[in-house]
């Protein structure tokens, strides 16, 4: 009897493993530039990234687009890569893979997103067209008064035929989680909104970049968002920028689940719920780089 109990015992201790991390693949954080934020698999709230953090494979990061990171595998020290973009850990390794793998005159040319980089450090953000900067060399764009929000704003629930017939299309691109109503689903990032916010924010870019480039992009992805069954507005900041806010149905006491960086979470009116801020140009940016430029547009 004490034989098969501790049998017992082993094997549940197996099991208890088989679910955990594998130590061997355990990755170290050597060196970060900025507010890289991860989501430990397995958890709920996201914390800030630091050198020395223990990684695995299934952690998730957001990179601020400034931001650098170098980690340490098993298969030793990985180049730096750029950020403004979301991603699984194990999915940042295979990038920093490929780059090293490559001949070393041909490292510099092999970007990530469209970023040159070296095998040292990244040559820079990716560079807008000179029609569209100003001065200081930020992308310039056109100033909304507060009639034309006014209108615009009454355009959100009206979206134009030419692009209401496209939604099934649209939505056909999207990943969706299998059943958004389930309760596991509630509980995972990036939680049903969030997640088809971001998805539909990708199947936007399709549209832009063909024959509705006439399209206000911000309007644009609003009107989705709101014919999609979220929650959308319409903002400007200081510079009269126009951007899109969307309701991600987050609690405001749960903000962690959503960002560890309080600058991309956004209050709106009398709701109690995160709301996400978006600069919203998918022609020229992904949705991660779209949150943090909307984000810094409305905190300035």
């Amino acid at each position: 009897m004490k034989v098969k109990c501790r049998i017992f015992i082993v094997c549940l201790m197996f099991a208890a493993l088989c679910n955990l991390p594998c130590i061997a693949d355990e990755i170290v954080t050597v060196f970060t530039f900025g507010k890289i934020e991860v989501l430990t698999f397995g958890e709920q709230e996201w914390a800030f990234l630091e050198k020395g953090f223990v990684l695995v494979e299934k952690d998730l990061l957001r990179m601020p687009p400034d931001s650098l990171i170098r980690l340490q595998s098993k298969d030793g020290l990985l180049p730096t890569l750029p950020g403004g973009r979301e991603l699984s850990v194990g999915t940042l390794i295979a990038d920093a893979k490929q780059m090293k793998t490559a001949p070393r005159a041909k490292r510099i040319n092999l970007g990530i997103e469209h970023r040159p980089m070296s095998d040292v450090l990244p040559v820079g953000r990716p560079t807008a067209s000179l029609d569209h900067m100003d001065a200081e060399g930020k992308t310039r764009a056109a100033s909304v008064s507060g009639g034309e929000l006014a209108a615009l704003r009454m355009e959100l629930d009206a979206l134009p035929e030419e692009i209401a017939r496209l939604i099934p299309e649209l939505e056909a691109y999207v990943e969706f989680p299998a059943n958004e109503k389930d309760n596991q689903a509630e509980l995972r990032y990036p939680y049903p909104m969030l997640n088809r916010a971001q998805r539909l924010y990708e199947s936007v870019s399709r549209l832009v970049a063909g024959d509705l480039a006439h399209h206000n992009p911000a309007l644009l992805y609003g009107q989705v968002l709101r014919r999609s069954g979220i929650e959308a507005d319409l903002v400007v900041d200081n510079t009269g920028t126009l951007l899109c806010v969307f309701d991600s149905g987050i609690p405001l006491e749960s903000a962690k689940r959503v960002a560890a960086n309080r600058a991309l979470i956004q209050e709106k009116g009398q709701t109690d719920t995160v709301w996400i801020s978006v600069d919203a140009q998918p022609h020229k940016q992904n949705f991660t780089t779209a949150w943090y430029e909307g984000s810094e547009q409305i905190a300035n």
